[in-house]
């Protein structure tokens, strides 16, 4: 149950500092977490002054609000020298409250943290849940890995697979509500990378329809067996026709496995490409914002973290995308063997049928076997049909994706250039 003193703080309570959706900012830590840098919002919102933010831990902000799941997956993740992004409620100096969306890397020397307001629909879900989640801390003794495990089964109640898609989608739809919120346009990269998780979404959904059926006809081959054995002499033809559509049954069955193989390889690559695509995209609005402050001047170095961190996670998602690629053609071949594997069981129905006219009184029995085959194999191949379609839609939305990377690269490069004539 949810501690609703926390959710009645979040609503009522005026104690929020007040932080700008427009607002970006960051820290600097080393290796142990100590601060060492951060932009002028960042020193802001605290409400301390440099003096007392350098060299001091950053859990010198920390709320206890904030569940310790939540930092034990922060430093898992880092330490492991993975990014990670997390909603984290944050304290002021004089005890007030703000949240971020806080976007955390590893750089050498340390790590790096990149933070903007969250205001999506999903934050709201979030408050409630780790509101939820900081009662279930305080109210039992438990380990801080304890705690997250339970806290990842919280969030996949929620329907995300993993911390990994949960970041993946908070982190997207944050910068999204962020920008529909400043009126800035809809980023095609973004858009495309969520149109094909949904359409991923699409291929697990008929693999999976595709094991209900082989499930639904296994009687098949078995009640052809039986029927082999009644007829004697009469019924090998039917024994073997029995044995070749299992064995052509049992390759499809094998195959559609092997087909959900890819589908996941292929939606994995889909989340890490968007969780990059959107770390990149808000280091890039960060760079942007950072550059307008009035100490940006003298933090060169800060600047170039961000903007290595920004090129690496896009390069990353570029790797990625050539990954996706090669599933995805891997994928459509897988496809092409299942419906060569189908237009064997079109065989072994038309031989069945050929039989099924020498049988007769046993041919009522037969027939009815043969409808079931004819409908296991129409079925099998429109599902097929429909795999292959939602397969090309990837593979186009893969194209586009690339020509856009390739696209802002080339700008970003007139965009160097142009800069470095100038200066």
């Amino acid at each position: 149950m949810a501690d609703l003193s926390i959710e009645k703080r979040d609503a009522h309570d005026a104690n929020e500092a007040p932080l700008d959706v427009k607002e970006l900012f960051f820290s600097r830590t080393n290796g142990a977490g100590i601060i060492e840098a951060g932009n002028s919002v960042f020193q802001k919102i605290s409400l301390y002054s440099w003096d007392e933010l350098l060299g001091s831990p950053h859990k010198i902000i920390r709320h206890p609000d904030t569940p310790r799941a939540v930092f034990y997956l922060l430093w898992d993740y880092l330490k492991s020298g993975r990014p990670i992004a997390a909603y984290v409620k944050n304290r002021t100096k004089d005890g007030r409250y703000y949240w971020v969306m806080a976007l955390a890397m590893p750089i050498e020397g340390g790590y790096l943290s990149v933070r903007l307001k969250p205001t999506s629909d999903l934050f709201e879900t979030v408050k409630t849940l780790y509101a939820s989640h900081v009662t279930y801390e305080r109210s039992n003794s438990v380990r801080p890995e304890q705690s997250a495990a339970q806290l990842l089964e919280t969030i996949k109640s929620h329907g995300f697979e993993s911390y990994d898609d949960f970041m993946a989608q908070a982190l997207s739809r944050e910068i999204a509500a962020r920008d529909a919120q400043l009126g800035t346009r809809v980023d095609p990269v973004l858009k495309l990378f969520e149109q094909m998780l949904e359409t991923s979404k699409a291929l697990v959904a008929r693999s999976q329809s595709m094991l209900d059926l082989y499930d639904t006809y296994r009687h098949v081959p078995l009640n052809l067996r039986v029927m082999a054995t009644q007829l004697g002499g009469e019924g090998n033809a039917i024994g073997v026709i029995a044995a070749d559509y299992g064995k052509v049954s049992s390759e499809i069955s094998d195959g559609v496995v092997s087909l959900g193989d890819s589908i996941t390889k292929v939606i994995d690559e889909i989340r890490k490409g968007r969780f990059l695509m959107s770390a990149s995209r808000l280091q890039e609005d960060l760079v942007q914002f950072f550059q307008t402050e009035a100490d940006a001047d003298t933090q060169s170095i800060e600047i170039h973290h961000l903007e290595a961190l920004r090129l690496q996670h896009r390069t990353n998602a570029a790797a990625g995308l050539a990954n996706m690629s090669l599933e995805v053609d891997q994928f459509q071949l897988k496809c092409l063997d299942l419906k060569r594997l189908s237009l064997g069981l079109e065989v072994i129905r038309i031989m069945a049928k050929l039989n099924a006219a020498s049988l007769g009184s046993q041919s009522l029995t037969l027939s009815g076997l043969i409808v079931d085959l004819d409908s296991f194999q129409h079925e099998i191949t429109a599902i097929i049909d429909h795999l292959q379609k939602i397969n090309s839609e990837l593979k186009v939305n893969i194209r586009l994706i690339s020509q856009q990377l390739q696209g802002s690269s080339t700008l970003m490069s007139g965009s160097d250039r142009s800069n470095s004539v100038a200066a």
